[in-house]
């Protein structure tokens, strides 16, 4: 019966899984890349037989990919506060100077 509930689990369904949490990172949707992940840590518990290695191969490199998205989305926002921080400062500086 609990085979029933989880159709197997392919190498092929894993890497489309992959593709799609990737592209939710790069477009900065986070909650959907959590919710993702959940998903593909199920599907590589029911990974069983020689694919197992590979799909965990797959896994890495597609985790890896992801936390270089999330650095470069971490890195932006930096910036992006910086800049916000700059303005708040001038503005500051400006009504103190009226």
């Amino acid at each position: 019966m609990a085979n029933s509930q989880h159709p197997p689990t392919t190498l092929a369904a894993l890497a489309e899984l992959h593709r799609r949490i990737e592209v939710s990172a790069a477009g900065s949707r986070w909650e959907e890349v959590e919710t993702l992940m959940t998903e593909r840590n199920a599907m590589l518990e029911h990974m069983t037989g020689p694919d197992r290695r590979a799909a965990l191969r797959a896994a890495q490199k597609s985790t890896d990919r992801l936390l270089a998205l999330a650095k470069s989305a971490r890195l932006e926002l930096a910036g992006d506060l910086a800049k916000l921080q700059r303005g708040r400062k001038a503005t500051d500086i400006y009504r103190a100077n009226r």
